[in-house]
């Protein structure tokens, strides 16, 4: 028998020979990296094998195939390539490499940049690039309308108070307003008086209907009034108004009426006044019935065309004159009472009374005497009207 080759697991160092009292070392090899079981090489052998190398997986190196390829960890005896691929998130490691610790798997990362493969950003960091040095942005949160200075990691996204929207949680919500350190607080439009719910996220501003005004919506603009009805115009007479007022009160919609005027519109003279006029102070003048002949007070008249109520005696537009057959007295009209005996009419003249007689020998008012020097007076000269 030739004994010059040690067994299976064992080989004989260079220098030393197989006479010698103990001439085989162990190979010692690991027993996770090698593919043949436990075995290495005899001989010097080709392609730069020495003499005592164990044989590896594919992803092991190392005299005894106990250390990871530089790019791979996690060595294993279940793997059969040995070691894992680091697998490192290149834009997250010095210099875009993907190496790692042979043993934890874990890869180099930039600055700003965490995880066993450096693909996720430190918190208060954001939104991983390859061209950024440090790996991950500082996250940029609003210090008023943030929850907290940190973000999502991966959109950058804020955590936002209540009402309060944008990635970096810097305006208001629709239908909110006023951005503070509580948030932002509801719009408060008036749904009477606006389109919608939502206004101005900086001013508050609500959208008002037609007519509408307030920054809530919530009070009619001027010359109109009652919201709850849409805001109706006032339609102010201004003739009759203060200073020519076209506004009115934003409840009723009472206009401001000059002080002989009445109305909701200011449109009407007051009891005992009439002709409304823009150039009046007071609006409407006084009523100037002539008293006796007034049907009623002598300062009732019609409000428009002023007017005044006669008795059936008297006319004219203040009952100043009277109807045929009478005349005017300081107490009204009076009868003429003209004697159809020495009169030519029963209609006397309408100042003085006088009845027209029908003969120079007749006389007085009512033609129902003789002048003197005449005689006989019915029976010659009376006449039937």
């Amino acid at each position: 028998m030739n004994c010059d080759t040690c067994v299976f697991g064992l080989f004989l160092p260079t220098g030393r020979l197989p006479s010698d009292p103990s001439p085989c070392e162990p190979c010692a090899c690991n027993p996770g990296g090698i593919t043949d079981g436990g075995d290495c090489v005899k001989g010097q052998g080709t392609g730069g094998q020495i003499i005592g190398q164990c044989f590896c997986k594919p992803n092991v190196i190392g005299l005894k195939c106990d250390v990871c390829r530089p790019g791979f960890s996690n060595l294993t005896a279940g793997n059969p390539d040995g070691c894992a691929p680091c697998s490192c998130n290149t834009a997250g490691t010095f210099n875009a490499m993907d190496t790692c610790d042979a043993d934890t798997g874990q890869c180099l990362c930039k600055d700003n940049v965490q995880g066993l493969k450096c693909d996720m950003c430190r918190p208060g960091t954001t939104s991983l690039n390859a061209s950024n040095p440090l790996g991950c942005s500082g996250c940029s949160c609003d210090p008023v309308g943030a929850v907290l200075s940190d973000c999502d990691p991966v959109t950058g996204m804020c955590t936002c108070k209540t009402g309060v929207t944008g990635a970096r949680c810097d305006r208001c919500l629709p239908g909110f307003v006023g951005l503070s350190d509580s948030g932002c607080r509801e719009c408060s439009c008036n749904p009477v008086g606006s389109t919608g719910g939502v206004c101005d996220p900086v001013s508050g501003e609500c959208p008002c209907r037609a007519n509408v005004a307030g920054s809530s919506c919530d009070t009619c603009a001027t010359g109109f009034y009652n919201i709850s009805s849409g805001c109706l115009l006032c339609d102010c007479n201004t003739d009759g108004t203060v200073n020519g007022s076209a506004s009115c009160d934003l409840e009723t919609g009472q206009c401001s009426c000059k002080s002989n005027v009445q109305g909701r519109t200011c449109d009407t003279c007051n009891s005992g006044f009439t002709a409304l006029l823009g150039s009046s102070q007071d609006g409407c003048s006084e009523c100037s019935c002539f008293g006796p002949n007034s049907a009623g007070s002598e300062r009732i008249c019609d409000p428009v065309t002023s007017q005044c109520d006669c008795v059936a005696s008297a006319t004219g537009l203040r009952c100043e004159l009277c109807q045929d057959s009478f005349y005017l007295t300081s107490g009204g009209c009076v009868s003429c009472d003209c004697d159809p005996r020495g009169s030519n009419s029963s209609v006397c003249d309408k100042m003085t009374g006088s009845c027209p007689c029908i003969s120079a020998g007749v006389t007085g008012r009512t033609c129902d005497s003789c002048l003197s020097g005449f005689f006989q007076f019915p029976r010659y000269f009376e006449r039937s009207f």
